[in-house]
């Protein structure tokens, strides 16, 4: 059900561009932001999204504590570090799977100097493991 602020902007818009059109382009766009917003849960390791993410197809957190503190020490920024965790393929092992790991961090500067961005960036980096959900990495190809 839409709010009273949303029927009054429908209520305003509407005659100038047809209140169906209207409407319609409102309902998609509260939609595609729902779907965009990820709820991230906070973790001081990755462990709990290794699991979540066998658990479900995907996790998604941001790092917080020690950890945290080190790698904002490191890369020169507050900024919060967000991880997303989602399975790749099925290790013939029961319970095991590979996962890809995406670290994202918000104002990085880029240590490559010939390549460095004139002001620092959104950067990401991808890695995958083998992981198991007793908590051990197996040396195996995906299947």
């Amino acid at each position: 059900m839409l709010s009273d602020s949303r029927k009054k902007l429908i209520d305003l818009v509407a005659p100038i561009f047809g209140a169906d059109l209207v409407k319609t382009t409102l309902l998609i766009s509260l939609c595609v932001t729902n779907a965009l917003a990820i709820e991230r849960q906070s973790v001081t390791t990755i462990k709990p999204l290794l699991i979540a993410a066998l658990n479900h197809g995907e996790a998604h957190g941001v790092l917080t504590g020690e950890a945290a503190q080190w790698v904002a020490r490191f890369f020169k920024t507050t900024a919060p570090i967000e991880i997303d965790v989602k399975t790749v393929k099925p290790l013939s092992r029961p319970g095991c799977m590979r996962l890809a790991i995406t670290t994202t961090q918000a104002g990085v500067w880029d240590f490559n100097r010939e390549k460095r961005a004139p002001t620092a960036e959104r950067n990401s980096f991808t890695w995958t493991v083998n992981y198991c959900r007793d908590g051990s990495l197996v040396n195996e190809e995906p299947s």
